[in-house]
């Protein structure tokens, strides 16, 4: 049987300490997201013209070319907190965002006892490595993911309060902050639709939580989900928000395209740690399985654990999903454990410990690393191509910029006066047009032709680049600019 000795304070603080320890150890790692420029640039100008872009007006796809700006509230968030707090604000940014979904997987893991839990919560945040070390809207959208599961769990045990129809207000800002709310959209249905399997399977539910068909929980789940997906209309585009999840979908090139939208290559630990948390999940769902004598199972475990590993092992963009799915399912009941009591502290006492180690190990780390303006701004030079940005601000050569697809948000930010040739909007600019980029980028057949690069005043591509090479010959061109990273190239 499990102890359900409650964990002494030092013990609890230990282990909170050790669990927040796990995000700030990669919080040394520079602001390196290629996405933030655009979000940046689309933040500024909401806030300069009172409103929401309907067409691109920062690249060359074209001022006609329409344009659904999904996260324009996350732009403007990042906006506000880099002319507030400089650089050191979207690193404080994604360093809390760290913090507060490490505490909240710990609130996901139910009915185990805490020195478990604990162990579940640490093996999920070296999964989440590769989320909590970017600067982006994802993080958002992993944090009420929480909330979502959480609510739904609580539905399903019967233990849900008031605080549940909060929800739709979540997801009112979910929809204008990041488009993939529709993944706690499916969540919702998932759970909607798991007591109908039930039934269908023979696996009766007793009692009124939303486990059974006919109970006033699962009526309360039905209505909650239509109003969250009700307040996702709650956005300046409306119905069109939708528009941006099809066009998605639709994006298969994308997939093959981008490394991080590829499968887990199992190389870094963390890749194995989804696997491990993956098959812990199967393993609790088949003893649950094979006990149903005594514990009827349940639908919806193995509904959402389906479902995260579709996702997450066709894109480890979407890793998260399956890491938050198999949480939830690890922190349901076993045979052999009744449901003990957690910790064993008083509600204010964890809040406490939790506040009290989050400081310490935030305190810590800070300390160690030496994080601060200067700093980040030094290190973003080895990912960007600043000192190349700045010349181009001092010259002003005649445009448009011709650059690669990882730099042109960055670009789009520094250089408001100039239209960059792609960024990372992938969803505006399409695949076929975002292979021609690549395809011109690694100098490969055809690269001559490529229309963008024949309208480009200028071009600024990695030193390392084949086309930088290739370039270097070319009689429409001459490099006005290098540096250790990168090169300029200037129409003659």
């Amino acid at each position: 049987m499990t102890s359900t000795t409650p964990a002494s304070l030092p013990l609890r603080l230990t282990v909170w300490f050790a669990l927040f320890s796990i995000p700030l150890f990669v919080a040394d790692i520079p602001l390196w997201e290629h996405d933030t420029g655009w979000h940046l640039r689309t933040g500024q100008w909401v806030v300069e013209h009172g409103q929401v872009p309907d067409h691109d007006e920062f690249s060359t796809v074209g001022h006609e070319q329409a344009w659904i700006a999904y996260s324009w509230l996350y732009g403007v968030f990042v906006y506000g907190l880099q002319q507030t707090l400089g650089w050191f604000g979207i690193w404080l940014y994604r360093t809390l965002f760290g913090l507060i979904i490490v505490a909240s997987l710990f609130g996901l893991v139910r009915k185990h006892e805490f020195l478990a839990r604990a162990g579940t919560v640490a093996l999920a945040a070296i999964a989440l490595v590769p989320v909590l070390v970017a600067e982006r809207p994802m993080l958002f959208t992993v944090l009420f993911s929480i909330g979502t599961l959480r609510a739904i769990l609580k539905l399903r045990d019967g233990e849900a309060d008031w605080r549940i129809w909060l929800l739709p207000i979540m997801y009112a800002v979910w929809a204008n902050l990041h488009v993939q709310f529709v993944f706690g959209l499916l969540m919702l249905g998932l759970a909607g639709a798991a007591p109908i399997l039930d039934k269908l399977l023979g696996w009766q539910h007793a009692g009124e939580s939303a486990k059974s068909l006919s109970s006033r929980g699962w009526r309360r789940l039905c209505i909650l989900g239509v109003a969250c997906f009700a307040a996702t209309f709650v956005n300046p585009y409306g119905w069109r928000i939708y528009e941006v999840v099809f066009s998605y979908a639709r994006l298969q090139e994308i997939y093959v395209l981008f490394e991080e939208l590829k499968s887990l290559r199992f190389r870094m630990v963390w890749d194995w740690a989804v696997l491990a948390l993956v098959l812990a999940a199967a393993f609790a769902l088949g003893l649950r399985y094979a006990d149903r004598l005594k514990t009827c199972p349940t639908s919806f475990d193995f509904l959402i654990l389906a479902a995260g590993c579709y996702f997450s092992f066709h894109s480890r963009h979407d890793l998260w999903l399956v890491v938050l799915a198999a949480c939830a399912v690890l922190g349901g009941p076993t045979p052999s454990e009744p449901r003990p009591s957690g910790s064993g502290a008083p509600p204010w006492r964890e809040l406490l410990a939790i506040g009290v180690a989050a400081a310490a190990a935030f305190l810590v780390w800070l300390g160690l690393y030496r994080i601060n303006e200067s700093r980040l701004r030094d290190d973003q030079a080895l990912y960007f191509p600043m000192a190349a940005a700045d010349w181009i601000e001092k010259q002003r050569p005649p445009g448009p910029i011709f650059n690669a697809i990882d730099w042109g948000g960055y670009l789009l930010w520094r250089l408001p006066a100039y239209q960059v040739g792609i960024d990372g909007r992938a969803q505006l600019h399409g695949g076929a047009r975002v292979k021609r980029f690549m395809d011109a980028e690694a100098g490969r057949p055809g690269w001559h032709q490529n229309p963008d690069l024949g309208a480009a005043g200028i071009v600024v591509l990695r030193r390392i680049a084949p086309l930088a090479e290739l370039l270097k010959h070319d009689a429409r061109f001459r490099t006005v600019y290098a540096n250790g990273l990168a090169l300029v190239f200037a129409r003659k």
